[in-house]
């Protein structure tokens, strides 16, 4: 059956004459190619389907092999983005360090910590000596609570409430 339809359609080629404008036969070579697929239709008719098919699939593949080499090629941009970053970043940090260096510097030049402020104060031992601290000295030790000894010292004399 489809044989029939094709070869109807191969010997009526002129109906598609108002579609395309003008008659087939003004095209100096179809006509010669339409009396050969007329008769060879049974194996050039698939010959041409397969080399349409053939130049399909290298069509999809060129297209595929592009778009990867676009992806290839945006990743290795990226990448050579991010390692410039780097290197500014890198770059900022030595500026930075060598910067807050200075500062330090400079600071520590002039500035004089608190802790070496408590250093440099004599301790003051005037007022551990007062009646007042005696009296909470033997409260202490009424309580229970014990004298630190220095080493090499003497016994410390004991306060404790007498009996």
């Amino acid at each position: 059956m489809i044989g029939t339809v094709v070869s109807f359609a191969l010997d009526h080629w002129e109906w598609l004459a108002p579609l395309a404008g003008a008659p087939l036969a003004a095209i100096p070579f179809a006509g010669p190619i339409l009396v050969f697929v007329k008769a060879n239709w049974k194996w050039a008719l698939p010959a041409v389907a397969f080399l349409a098919l053939g130049v399909w699939a290298a069509d999809r593949t060129i297209r595929v092999a592009n778009l990867r080499a676009e992806i290839a090629r945006g990743e290795a941009e990226r990448a050579a983005a991010v390692l410039a970053q780097k290197n500014r970043d890198r770059d900022l940090a030595r500026q930075i360090d060598a910067d807050l260096d200075e500062r330090n510097a400079r600071t520590g030049a002039v500035v004089t910590t608190r802790t070496e402020v408590i250093y440099r104060e004599k301790p003051v031992i005037q007022s551990l000596d007062t009646p007042a601290m005696r009296a909470s000295d033997d409260g202490l030790l009424e309580l229970g609570f014990h004298r630190a000894t220095r080493p090499g010292a003497g016994q410390p004399q004991d306060h404790s409430a007498a009996p």
